[in-house]
């Protein structure tokens, strides 16, 4: 299942937290006006395109 995340602040962070770690999900997109809102970080990390 391909996913996107809006939204990039706490609760888009702990989202991408939890479903980075299962292996039928694939995030495909998280988007936010802030580039240095903390899931933009671990996106980048996680090599999720933002």
């Amino acid at each position: 299942m391909n996913i996107a995340i809006i939204g990039a602040g706490n609760g888009g962070t702990s989202i991408l937290k939890s479903l980075s770690r299962l292996d039928e999900i694939n995030i495909e997109i998280i988007i936010d006006t802030d580039l240095n809102a903390p899931g933009i970080i671990l996106a980048k990390e996680l090599g999720v395109m933002h």
